[in-house]
């Protein structure tokens, strides 16, 4: 599909994700805000069809970020939207990416395949975190 913006536009503002997530990682509304914000991103960095420096790294960021935030989430750092935003975010993921070219998260200098990462939350002490992440394996 055509992309309603250019690639350098999603490669620059993807570059001021990292700082702008470790700044806010201990507000749990701006964390969800960025997670959700992410979804369109994410959508847009899997139709490019250029593999180019600037396009890795643009994932780079995503998948650090979304790694960070997975590993903070393991560790119940986080509130119920906030994991629910982070499902949501993994699902797309998974959608942008179904061969898993790209999409393998950063955790603490591992690389984990984002579907590796979901069981996570088909075990979450939330039931409608469960759900979500029920409906999102399947789906």
């Amino acid at each position: 599909g055509e992309n309603p913006l250019p690639e350098d536009y999603v490669v620059s503002l993807l570059k001021l994700l990292p700082d702008i997530c470790s700044f806010y990682r201990r507000d749990q509304d701006v964390c969800e805000a960025i997670l959700q914000n992410l979804l369109p991103m994410v959508n847009i960095l899997g139709t490019f069809s250029r593999n180019s420096e600037d396009l890795r790294e643009a994932r780079g960021q995503v998948l650090t970020v979304v790694g960070s935030f997975w590993h903070l989430a393991k560790k119940g750092k986080y509130s119920v939207p906030v994991r629910i935003a982070l499902v949501n975010c993994m699902t797309t993921l998974l959608h942008a990416d179904p061969c898993l070219k790209w999409a393998v998260l950063k955790v603490k200098c591992e690389d984990l395949p984002v579907r590796d990462a979901f069981p996570q939350f088909l075990a979450d002490n939330n039931f409608q975190v469960c759900t979500i992440a029920a409906k999102s394996a399947i789906s």
